[in-house]
């Protein structure tokens, strides 16, 4: 599928998934403008979808699950979701001019994503099952969610979320992190500096480690039923 430059597709997805294409490997070309409008089950773009043009995500989830690249903009509407949930050896990577532009929320779900553009997020952002590579500038000020996925953050930008939830995975940030809020730490690993306004530490799916990083509570810290290994 090609939308060439200066063509537009409106993609109405009314409760139900919808893939763009059926079998072998394929590859969603958008050059012009891809308008989202998806119900309670969203939307799936199961190609490997490449973005010169302009996407809106202007209701529910556009979900793009095999990897891509993104050169441009991508915006997404406020409670509206963008999700990636690419597949082994199909990474989507965002390239240094690229924009994620998103009012709702920011899911990585499954897959490798590299973001060596400008993301922004006014929702929440949420990493349950990918690994994020962050090189570009991604000032994180929003709730920050990490289960069972892997942020690996080189990039620029405040780093000040204003909630931290780690249930599982590992957070890698060559930057210290200020929360301004809680943190509710239930496993996983934290290998970097990450300052928070008091919160709960416990027992949860997987041990709590803190490899080479360090934990700095500067409000009412609830420690209970679990241990950190170092």
């Amino acid at each position: 599928i090609s939308n060439a430059p200066g063509a537009t597709i409106n993609l109405t997805v009314n409760g139900q998934v919808t893939d763009l294409a059926y079998g072998g490997a394929a590859t969603f070309d958008n050059a012009g403008q891809l308008n989202v409008s998806a119900g309670p089950n969203g939307a799936i773009i199961p190609d490997t979808f490449i973005n010169t043009g302009t996407v809106s995500v202007n209701s529910g989830t556009l979900n793009l699950k095999n990897g891509g690249e993104n050169s441009t903009t991508i915006y997404v509407a406020p409670n509206a979701t963008l999700q990636f949930s690419g597949v082994p050896n199909s990474p989507f990577n965002c390239d240094s001019g690229s924009f994620l532009n998103c009012l709702g929320n920011l899911v990585f779900s499954e897959g490798t994503v590299n973001l060596a553009g400008t993301v922004s997020v006014a929702g929440t952002n949420t990493i349950s099952g990918a690994t994020v590579n962050v090189t570009g500038y991604y000032p994180i000020t929003t709730p920050l969610v990490i289960g069972c996925g892997t942020l690996n953050f080189n990039g620029t930008g405040a780093l000040t979320p204003s909630m931290l939830t780690m249930s599982c995975g590992w957070l890698t940030n060559s930057v210290p992190m200020v929360v301004s809020g809680q943190l509710n730490w239930s496993g996983g690993a934290i290998q970097g500096v990450v300052q928070f306004n008091g919160g709960t530490i416990s027992y949860g799916p997987t041990a709590t480690f803190l490899e080479g990083g360090e934990l700095i509570n500067t409000g009412i810290l609830g420690w209970t039923n679990t241990y950190i290994l170092d």
